[in-house]
């Protein structure tokens, strides 16, 4: 509960002074039959990074991360992924594959010139990233995976987390993602946060709500049953760093020490007081690990 309450409290405050940011420009463009958007911000002549957010997520993940990162110099993209955010969501479970979504950001990415980028994935988005650098190795000049998505041994759930799974999923079909957020409410599910500040709590709704059932369900299937890629990465020669929030469950944490074992040369760093996003769960920390692993490329 005290991390918890660490977390929490360092979040308010960053909303708190969370300054404009002047310059942000959002592109979309129609990728194989997928509308995608994007927040690009940064000098245009600034070493290229791209950030792509976790399941029941959008580009906001990264609100904290982009300003350091402009002011170092980099020129950034924030990528809504299909379903999410302000990009389409696709009738076609295809167009959530882990493989399909990698072509489309590179594609989005490359008509902006962001390429080579450095790519920075947390959770599903750190599955799309892998992918993205064995799919497509010359656009990426290096990887930031964050709590990723990944080969791992996951506890199977128990009957109650399916049959509320189950419930969780009929509901966001039939009512929309508000209605799925009032149901944690109620029932204490893991987006619960009736005794959060009331900011805090505005913004986690306003975060989980930008997620289209499609985007949801599909992208939820899609990390479930996307392909091992622990193999391959073992070839991987763009430099790696893998972050883990200290508080992440042991078996998603496994995740992050396969990966950081696997991939040659990888960097591996805990956030201390960090769980599954420690981009805003810990925002000083992250970003400072951050921008010294940039500063050495």
């Amino acid at each position: 509960m005290a991390d918890d309450e660490a977390w929490i409290g360092r979040l308010r405050g960053a909303l708190g002074s969370l300054p404009d940011q002047p310059g942000r420009l959002e592109h979309r463009a129609v990728i194989d039959g997928v509308e995608l958007s994007g927040q690009v911000a940064g000098p245009r002549d600034g070493r290229p990074i791209v950030l792509l957010h976790g399941l029941t997520a959008n580009s906001g993940d990264w609100d904290f991360t982009i300003g350091p990162l402009t002011e170092a110099g980099w020129r950034v993209l924030s990528l809504d992924l299909p379903g999410h955010g302000q990009s389409s969501a696709p009738e076609d479970a295809s167009a959530y594959r882990m493989e399909r979504v990698a072509d489309l950001a590179h594609q989005f990415a490359s008509e902006l010139a962001f390429a080579p980028a450095v790519v920075v994935g947390n959770s599903m988005g750190g599955a799309v990233a892998q992918e993205w650098v064995l799919r497509h190795p010359q656009a990426i000049s290096a990887l930031v995976l964050v709590d990723s998505a990944g080969d791992t041994d996951a506890p199977p759930p128990t009957s109650e987390d399916t049959a509320f799974a189950e419930r969780e999923r009929a509901l966001f079909w039939a009512e929309g993602a508000e209605a799925v957020w009032n149901l944690h409410q109620r029932e204490g599910g893991w987006l619960q946060s009736t005794e959060m500040p009331a900011e805090v709590a505005a913004w986690g709704k306003a975060r989980f709500c930008g997620t289209r059932p499609e985007g949801y369900y599909y992208g939820s299937q899609a990390v479930l049953e996307r392909r091992a890629t622990l193999a391959d990465l073992a070839h991987v020669s763009r430099k790696t760093l893998v972050i883990c929030g200290e508080n992440e469950p042991a078996w998603f944490g496994s995740v992050s020490d396969r990966l950081a074992a696997t991939i040659p040369g990888a960097a591996y760093k805990v956030i201390p007081a960090g769980g599954h996003c420690p981009q805003w769960q810990n925002i000083a920390t992250f970003n400072a690990i951050l921008l010294r692993f940039l500063a050495t490329l």
